[in-house]
């Protein structure tokens, strides 16, 4: 599904060239209408060796530092807000309410 971005980084390509595929993603994503993007990892990326891309403490340090660079590249770029999923919740509470408000109209 072309509303959904999903950027996977491999063991073949640099940081780089990840952090640039990542940015391209998004262009590509608000290009088609895109206007949530959801960036998620399992804790075990953050732990050295628990995760077969980040098997040292210098690729968890790579890792955390690129994420940064990207989340810092969405916010200079496109005033991207970050939430939590238990921060959402309201918005998921909003949209609740209009559509029940549209359908009854």
């Amino acid at each position: 599904d072309h509303r959904y971005l999903h950027s996977f980084p491999t063991r073949r390509s640099s940081d780089l060239v990840n952090l640039n595929v990542a940015k391209a993603g998004v262009r590509l994503h608000r290009v088609r209408g895109g206007k949530c993007l959801t960036i998620f990892f399992h804790s075990s990326e953050l732990a050295p060796g628990m995760n077969p891309l980040n098997t040292t403490k210098e690729a968890v340090r790579n890792f955390i530092k690129n994420l940064r660079t990207f989340i810092q590249w969405l916010q200079n770029r496109y005033d991207a807000q970050s939430y939590t999923l238990s921060e959402l919740y309201p918005f998921y509470e909003q949209l609740q309410v209009r559509s029940k408000e549209n359908q009854q109209d």
